[in-house]
């Protein structure tokens, strides 16, 4: 602490799990209250000579603009210009919920910056895919708590190509001061590096992995003339009938598991171009094979430790790596590439698609209805955070099941059928009206109806 009394504040985060380093993401200094009070929006409202501006479609237009801002935080609904300066009325939208606790809710405060987007900068343009952000505010004032309607005066400052700089003078419909910032600096960043860096942590992908074979499963034992009657090369042509080749296999499989054997025995089957790994094109994908490896996949989680499933690039059959594969490793899942063998591993998800604003949790995956597993993608689902009915339940979704029903409505294959992800487990966040046996912070499982999200609303009776 300095003399005067001024104090030094930072803000840091780090994930739920805890197992990261804190981030540090701001750093500031508080001071004492400023003797220097500005002028309010005082007089008639919009000021005379000030020009309506249209803001029917702002949000759409900015959300292709890369601004994508949430139903949280959609506040703007009105516009003026009067000579470089922007005058405005933000609302705090339902969607953000309560004021209380906050001197200025952060929904409202965003809001009103949206104005900004408005300005003149003398021509400039945006760069391409580049978003200016707020970097560094100065001189921040709050006179008054608890807004949720206001009137704000955007002016801007000096700017380039790198900075923009802006005042900001926000009020309550009588004038009063509730927010003044002396300079807001805005910096372009990157649309790609915003996507990039609020990935949820809790997508997963999967990679194929390299694993590491001993000499002895690399040589080539397909001329010995060693038999290996646990390697049944799956009967599939290139480019044949996937349906046929899966019924040839489900009749081998059902003759495994009732012949008479040890329990411990394994049945592997061996196909060729089934997975795409990451070195692999997905044009080079045969369907045939494909659907051989679905089938099996099925057969897999009903008998554990039962099959193995092998997918090769070569041309003869490599049974040093097979042998290897069933009798050394406890895989389910292979592939073989030139010679190495690659087991799928879950790894954390980057890059994925942009869902809102960051710090939006109000979506789910949906299908857009083109009849293609490509047209599922997040979309904004306000509902998620309206007001509770009675009966119902807020979940903090930490698991969902998938189901074949899943696949057959994003295929468009079901008429009349909508809706993704049926199952799924979680953490009570909210409890509505007339709920008693369930609290904030329960484990509960169930049929969500929309469980491909961060955030869910179920039926008590059905969790």
């Amino acid at each position: 602490a300095a003399d005067d009394g001024r104090r030094e504040v930072r803000v840091y985060s780090r994930p739920d799990d805890g197992d990261d380093a804190w981030v540090c993401h701001a750093t500031g200094i508080l001071t004492p209250e400023p003797t220097a009070v500005p002028e309010g929006l005082i007089g008639a409202w919009p000021a005379s000579g000030s020009v309506p501006v249209e803001v029917e479609g702002f949000y759409e237009r900015m959300a292709d603009a890369g601004y994508a801002y949430g139903p949280a935080f959609q506040g703007l609904r009105s516009v003026w210009r009067d000579g470089d300066d922007l005058l405005a009325e933000v609302a705090l939208p339902e969607a953000a919920g309560s004021r209380d606790g906050y001197g200025i809710h952060p929904a409202l405060l965003d809001a009103a910056l949206h104005p900004a987007l408005l300005l003149d900068w003398d021509g400039e343009q945006q760069d391409d895919g580049k978003v200016w952000l707020p970097f560094t505010w100065n001189r921040v004032g709050l006179w008054a708590a608890g807004a949720d309607t206001v009137r704000v005066r955007v002016s801007p400052g000096e700017h380039d190509a790198t900075e923009r700089e802006l005042r900001l003078l926000v009020t309550d419909a009588a004038g009063t001061n509730v927010l003044s910032v002396g300079s807001v600096t805005l910096r372009p960043a990157d649309v790609g590096q915003l996507k990039s860096a609020r990935d949820d942590d809790g997508l997963f992908t999967v990679r194929w992995t390299p694993l590491p074979l001993p000499a002895t499963a690399t040589e080539d034992g397909s001329d010995s003339g060693d038999e290996a009657p646990w390697a049944v090369v799956a009967p599939v042509e290139a480019g044949g009938d996937g349906l046929a080749a899966a019924e040839r296999v489900l009749s081998l499989v059902q003759e495994f598991l009732a012949a008479p054997q040890p329990a411990e025995s394994r049945l592997l089957l061996v196909t060729r171009g089934a997975v795409a790994t990451e070195d692999d094109s997905d044009s080079d994908i045969d369907p045939a094979a494909a659907s051989v490896w679905g089938l099996v996949r099925s057969a897999q989680s009903e008998h554990p430790g039962r099959f193995v499933l092998v997918d090769t690039d070569a041309d003869d059959l490599p049974l040093a790596a097979l042998r290897y594969a069933v009798e050394e490793l406890d895989e389910p899942q292979l592939a073989l590439r030139d010679g190495t063998l690659l087991i799928p591993r879950l790894v954390r998800a980057t890059g994925g698609p942009a869902v809102g604003s960051p710090g939006e949790r109000a979506w789910r995956l949906e299908t857009s209805g083109t009849g293609t597993l490509e047209g599922v993608a997040p979309v904004v689902c306000p509902e998620l955070v309206e007001p509770l009915a009675p009966g119902q339940v807020r979940l903090e979704v930490r698991a969902a099941g998938i189901n074949f029903r899943d696949v057959l409505v994003s295929l468009g294959m079901v008429p009349g059928q909508t809706g993704l992800g049926g199952e799924g487990a979680g953490v009570v966040t909210e409890v509505g009206p007339d709920v008693t046996h369930l609290a904030v912070g329960d484990q509960v499982m169930g049929v969500l109806g929309g469980s491909f999200g961060p955030v869910a609303v179920a039926d008590t009776r059905m969790v």
